[in-house]
């Protein structure tokens, strides 16, 4: 095979791209697991969502392939599996050293359109032998109950207004909702978004006075770390010249104007009231809502939470507190440094929220600024970050096709990525990470996968840096490493090692608790307890983000970035309608409300959220 690829012809990566699709094609019509699996390279990976069973599954190695497909595909009755004639296939990278061809698929079941996308490893012997790297196929849609493209937008011949029909709309949801999404952030946004496309009456309620409001408490200089494309909303792209690292207000203003262009139901300063009751004879909610002050009765078939992971504010209990003489605050009460000009402040953590609160302290003239650092941490530059995001999800190409690529590849395939780079990841930050070392600041790399994983596995531990890191550098923000406030004295903090400084201010940015405890107070524990954990991976390789049956009939979750939401809402709601109730992940819970409703998903098919299933294990 010629080394320049720059001299693979479309032609002859079409050629690839077929030669395996009928490999695969054959091995599916005869519904051979082995033939199938046979597909996958002995060390590939395989990801389905809702393909094959009723939940996600990564799967590594062609011999768990071929497990998993055992028993589930003879039902999955996978037929016309074809190249998605919107892209062509092209040349792609898995890591520096590992060439495939990219290829996006299209594909049908019994009652299901589907997608996919394969990395076909580029080898000399690829057209009499091709094998799939990595292999992902997704359920899209219901068939005769497809997700609509728009509406006419001509009501009546148009003799109706619009505010008109949009009246009679709001009250046919407000009167008969289906669902009750709990949170009017990214998520149940764009959750509720999927669900008007798909004809499932939702309405949204948020504690807030206004849409956005999630957003705009946070304090003044919270600007996003990643990439405006990777954050893009469901339906509603960034404008072209929106800054490239979303600050927060601007953000909540696109939140506001966004449930406004997309038409959804959001009651605002409104909460559910303890305890919502379910009943399973009819596969229905009693929830009392405090709609504004009025106490509202709602019947709705689920109730998606799509607040947070978070709960409240962790705020450590320290002996003396009660005697200090300055102020004690979480990061969440912190309003901006210009509070504390000429002030020694004491922040605590390491965190993205740690990083900024220090910078803006030092920006609005504080007397001193000491970060607590208690472990190691990750820190990688906004270049780094953007380095590694901007060719996953460049400007101006198809939201939804950058997010079937994203999506394909297992997160445990992407660790593996990740230590592969590891030497380059750590020296394209080299001089950075040299001055954090040398200023005291103490650096880990996880398990040698770095931030990335830090991020799924623990939630915190790491900082994009936007400035910080340099103010450590040249000594304007102190370390201090490996200790925790023990107590309080009037103009004092003491530390675990003894020592004390002067504070006049001490800013926990500290974290939060887990939503759960919060969930057990409003649901009370017995029906929290029968639902899914809350972040980290699972067994089977996939994120707790929701999304899936939570193992509570009628009661699912929905957290995680911008993008998760975006790519996993349609499977939920397809889920939910058929139930009666990973852009793909509000399309992956969409997908399972229509599918309740539709009487295709039972709950007691949904797999149990605390088992060993061997049949299926990943790893």
């Amino acid at each position: 095979m010629d080394s320049n690829l720059n001299s693979c012809s479309q032609e002859y990566l079409r050629n690839i791209a077929e030669a395996w699709l009928k490999r695969f094609s054959d091995a599916v019509g005869q519904a051979e697991p082995s033939a199938v699996a046979d597909c996958v390279q002995e060390d590939g990976w395989f990801r389905d969502l809702l393909t094959f069973t009723w939940d996600f599954r990564s799967i590594h190695q062609r011999k768990n392939v071929e497990s998993y497909l055992k028993d589930t595909l003879p039902n999955a009755g996978l037929t016309d599996v074809r190249l998605d004639g919107e892209y062509a296939p092209r040349i792609g990278h898995f890591g520096p050293s590992r060439t495939v061809v990219d290829v996006a698929l299209k594909f049908d079941t019994m009652k299901a359109h589907g997608k996919g996308f394969v990395r076909i490893s580029l080898k000399d012997d690829v057209l009499e032998k091709p094998e799939a790297f990595g292999l992902f196929l997704m359920i899209t849609d219901w068939k005769g109950h497809e997700e609509i493209d728009h509406e006419s937008g001509i009501y009546g011949g148009h003799t109706i207004a619009w505010q008109d029909v949009r009246a009679a709309q709001r009250k046919e949801i407000e009167e008969a909702p289906d669902v009750l999404i709990v949170g009017a952030g990214q998520t149940g946004l764009q959750l509720a978004a999927r669900f008007h496309q798909m004809n499932i009456k939702a309405i949204i309620i948020e504690k807030n006075a206004c849409v956005g409001d999630n957003w705009r408490n946070h304090y003044p200089t919270l600007t996003l770390h990643t990439p405006k494309t990777y954050n893009s909303f469901l339906y509603s792209p960034f404008p072209t010249n929106a800054p490239k690292f979303i600050p927060k207000d601007w953000l909540a203003t696109w939140l506001e104007q966004y449930a406004v262009v997309q038409d959804l139901v959001v009651w605002t300063s409104s909460f559910i009231e303890p305890k919502p009751t379910y009943d399973e004879s009819v596969g229905r909610w009693d929830v009392i809502v405090d709609k504004q002050g009025e106490r509202v009765r709602l019947r709705p078939a689920h109730i998606v939470i799509a607040t947070s992971m978070h709960g409240k504010p962790r705020v450590p209990v320290v002996p003396g507190a009660d005697i200090f003489d300055g102020r004690i605050l979480h990061s969440t009460e912190f309003h901006g440094g210009a509070d504390f000009t000429s002030d020694k402040v004491v922040v605590v953590g390491v965190g993205n929220s740690a990083a900024d609160v220090c910078q803006d302290l030092v920006k609005h003239g504080a007397s001193s600024v000491t970060m607590v650092q208690r472990s190691p941490s990750s820190v990688v530059s906004d270049k780094l970050v953007a380095s590694q995001l901007d060719p996953v999800y460049p400007d101006g190409q198809n939201i939804g096709y950058l997010d079937l690529v994203a999506n394909a590849m297992p997160l445990e395939a992407m660790r593996m990525l990740m230590k592969e780079v590891r030497e380059s990841r750590l020296a394209f930050d080299k001089e950075m990470r040299e001055g954090l070392e040398k200023a005291g600041f103490r650096l880990s790399d996880g398990d040698g996968s770095g931030q990335l994983f830090l991020v799924y596995e623990k939630g915190g531990g790491y900082f994009n840096d936007v400035g910080c890191a340099q103010l450590i550098i040249d000594g304007q923000v102190k370390v201090k490493h490996g200790n925790e406030i023990a107590a309080f004295k009037p103009k004092k903090v003491v530390f675990t090692d003894g020592t004390e400084i002067e504070a006049d201010a001490v800013i926990f940015a500290t974290g939060w608790n887990r939503v759960r405890s919060d969930l057990e107070d409003l649901f009370g524990k017995e029906t929290i307890d029968r639902t899914s954990e809350i972040w980290g991976i699972d067994e089977h390789g996939e994120l707790r983000i929701g999304y899936r049956s939570s193992g509570q009939p009628g009661f699912w979750y929905a957290f995680g970035t911008f993008n998760q939401s975006r790519f996993h809402a349609k499977q939920l709601v397809g889920f939910n309608f058929t139930i009666n109730i990973y852009s793909y992940f509000l399309l992956v819970q969409a997908l399972l409300i229509k599918a309740i409703e539709l009487g295709y998903f039972k709950y007691q098919d949904a797999p149990p959220t605390k088992v060993d299933v061997s049949l299926h294990s990943s790893l």
